[in-house]
């Protein structure tokens, strides 16, 4: 059995490449949504974490940002990574509802992020906060992608044996629970780059934004193989 059968099937593949498609347009509906009401982002995150967004990329604020020592990396570290799991495991779990409650779970998040990306946009610190969000984007939105398309297909597959009241305990759990552990470790990863690499002073802003688009592509690539090894099979 191949790495890809290990980790996936045609139906799960499916399921976090549809995810991973809704999540990038749900960021992007949020961003316009934000640029046409600008008190969206308020409603979404309220006035005092709209304040902290703000504050958190400009000044002094984002100068102490660059300057933290290596225990305030580490706790960073673990705070980010701790968080984003949760939300990861969140929108997993959120697919008992028919599945569909790991799309709509991910689709708030993903509009949530896409209206603080307007609101830097329109306060125009967006061009100081992409060093520090580019280099662990993809990990990050790949592993929410990997949680809630596994939740998806994982609930999806068992509302559907409900239905037709089928009683064979084999719901492919197994794999699912891979995929999101897989989306866990990449969270975890996206955490240490956040900490370590994006808010660095030693590394220099187009490194760090080569790093993000390297990533990308490894990303995009990673979906692309196990596509075609499923369409050659």
């Amino acid at each position: 059995m191949t790495p890809v059968m290990v980790l996936f099937s045609r139906h799960i593949y499916l399921a976090v490449v549809f995810s991973l498609v809704l999540l990038v347009m749900s960021i992007i509906t949020g961003f316009i949504v934000q640029l046409f009401e600008p008190d969206m982002i308020a409603l979404i995150i309220g006035d005092y974490q709209r304040v902290e967004l703000l504050r958190h990329y400009r000044g002094s604020s984002l100068d102490n940002l660059l300057l933290m020592d290596l225990s305030e990396r580490l706790d960073q570290w673990l705070f980010y990574s701790v968080n984003n799991i949760g939300i990861g495991v969140k929108t997993f779990i959120a697919g008992l509802l028919a599945g569909v409650g790991a799309l709509v779970l991910m689709s708030y998040y993903g509009f949530s992020l896409g209206t603080q990306f307007g609101y830097l946009y329109q306060h125009e610190v967006l061009v100081n906060a992409w060093p520090l969000i580019l280099p662990h984007s993809s990990l990050e939105l790949g592993a929410l992608a990997l949680s809630s398309g596994a939740g998806f297909s994982w609930g999806a597959i068992l509302f559907r044996r409900l239905m037709k009241r089928q009683s064979t305990p084999d719901l492919g759990i197994r794999k699912h629970l891979m995929v999101l552990l897989t989306g866990m470790l990449m969270f975890a990863l996206a955490g240490a780059i956040e900490s370590f690499v994006s808010s660095s002073l030693v590394i220099a802003t187009d490194i760090k934004m080569a790093i993000g688009l390297v990533f990308w592509c490894v990303l995009v690539g990673w979906l692309i193989y196990i596509g075609n090894f499923f369409e050659n099979r």
